[in-house]
């Protein structure tokens, strides 16, 4: 077995995970959304405004809309502008 790689960019605990447009969006125990360039995770987007608690779920709607689901009792909409290249 072998870590192809490692990336450290939330500051907490991370608890959803979705793919989507070569992007992998995390939700983290931080409050924060954060999306990676696939394949290398060579790239990062913040999401903001983060919630005021932790992200519980992440989910798309389509590819370019992205829900969060957050342990301050809220979903958040967002309309996300990704490159598929």
């Amino acid at each position: 077995e072998k870590v192809l790689c490692r990336k450290h960019g939330h500051s907490s605990s991370v608890f959803a995970l979705k793919i989507v447009n070569n992007y992998l969006f995390c939700g983290s125990r931080d409050h924060k959304i954060i999306g990676w360039k696939l394949p290398d995770l060579d790239s990062k987007i913040d999401i903001d405004p983060p919630h005021y608690d932790g992200i519980n779920d992440l989910c798309f709607l389509s590819p370019n809309t992205l829900l969060s689901a957050s342990r301050d009792k809220s979903i958040k909409f967002f309309e996300l502008s990704l490159n598929s290249k």
